[in-house]
């Protein structure tokens, strides 16, 4: 049985020998010990301290995190995608990951528009559904933010997730852009504020210095490395936009958990940066920070597919953090032509047990056309809490 304890923060110092926590998150749900099966909590890692002049413990002051996701399987609504009545009432489905566009909520300066947002999270509170907010940034950044002179990265989209712009030139900030950064604080703000009283949302997945999702890859198609050096690229400016948005969504977001996407944000950086933007994550957010995988795969398919580096993140921080797994190259959501399936979304969930995550992300689409996935998910994490 999952509990909610909160415990004194000098308590948890004296547990753990680390800064003062409100509580401890671990294994999907909140206890007052770690879980037997926890490996030894570590110092946070060490990142350069050549960008960044920050406290060692900026957060301690900050209210307890009120908020997280509880064990069990998040139906994603994609940007434009109806709620089907069907999932959001459906017992079996613990909460709904909301996808929405920053240009199509904040389509003018200061000026908002939260009407289907709103519908949607009061259909989730009608049918108690906890909610993880995505709002993505990058590539739908509005038009009036660009005007004002932000610096862009162009390429070529070949990639699948907005079909509208398929194998089309598109434009994305880049991350470190000053204008950039402090408009999307601003938007971040508004949206903390507008949510200030949901209880239902317990989640944020961070996004910024990403393209079309809250995935950290940055474009990588041939010409895109070259181009990244020509625009003044480099890890340092990478990971201070990184702090930058670990800052902005803990100011926003004081008292709910903050996901992190892993992914390796430029192909051919060294294999270090990943690791130092989630210790960095881990230091700043200060006991609210979940890490997440968006290449939930097959376990057979993992064998021929290169071993996604976030994967060991997962394994290193498991019992330590909320690990959560999206669905990635599996299920019909997937599929190279309508109607296959590419992979077994089961054996992906099977996989992906072995990172004790507090949730699977899973697409609407697989949770309609797979006979039985919410049971066997559900009662994969029912046999986990016997062992």
């Amino acid at each position: 049985m999952l509990r909610k304890i909160i415990v004194p923060a000098a308590c948890v110092s004296a547990m753990l020998g680390i800064s003062a926590l409100a509580y401890i998150y671990i294994g999907g749900g909140f206890v007052d010990k770690p879980h037997k099966d926890a490996a030894p909590i570590a110092e946070p890692g060490k990142v350069d301290d050549t960008h960044k002049k920050a406290d060692k413990n900026p957060a301690v002051e900050l209210p307890a995190v009120k908020r997280g996701p509880t064990r069990g399987v998040f139906a994603i609504v994609k940007p434009g995608q109806e709620m089907p009545p069907q999932i959001v009432a459906n017992p079996k489905i613990k909460g709904i990951t909301l996808s929405l566009q920053w240009d199509q909520l904040n389509p003018a300066e200061n000026k908002f528009d939260w009407k289907r947002f709103d519908m949607s999270l009061e259909h989730c509170k009608r049918f108690r559904k906890e909610v993880a907010l995505e709002i993505l940034a990058g590539c739908y950044t509005p038009k009036w933010v660009l005007d004002k002179g932000v610096k862009l990265f162009q390429f070529k989209n070949v990639y699948k997730y907005d079909e509208s712009t398929k194998d089309q030139m598109v434009s994305m900030p880049l991350p470190w852009d000053e204008i950039y950064q402090t408009e999307w604080e601003k938007f971040l703000n508004e949206l903390g504020r507008h949510c200030s009283n949901r209880e239902e949302v317990v989640m944020a997945h961070m996004t910024g210095p990403t393209a079309f999702t809250s995935r950290m890859s940055l474009p990588a198609g041939k010409d895109d490395l070259p181009n990244w050096k020509k625009s003044d690229y480099s890890r340092e400016k990478l990971i201070k936009a990184w702090e930058k948005t670990f800052d902005s969504y803990l100011k926003a977001f004081p008292d709910i958990v903050l996901c992190l996407t892993l992914d390796t944000p430029v192909i051919g950086d060294d294999n270090n940066i990943l690791e130092d933007i989630v210790n960095l994550g881990a230091e700043r957010l200060n006991g609210r920070l979940a890490l997440q995988s968006a290449n939930l795969q097959d376990s057979k398919m993992y064998e021929h597919f290169r071993p996604q580096p976030e994967f060991s993140l997962l394994a290193k921080n498991s019992g330590k953090l909320v690990i959560g797994l999206r669905q990635g190259v599996v299920g019909y959501e997937s599929s190279p032509k309508p109607g296959l399936t590419l992979g077994n979304i089961k054996n992906a969930v099977e996989f992906g047990m072995q990172f004790s995550p507090a949730y699977f992300e899973i697409y609407i689409i697989d949770i309609l056309k797979t006979a039985d996935l919410l049971d066997f998910v559900n009662k994969q994490f029912n046999d986990s809490e016997k062992k």
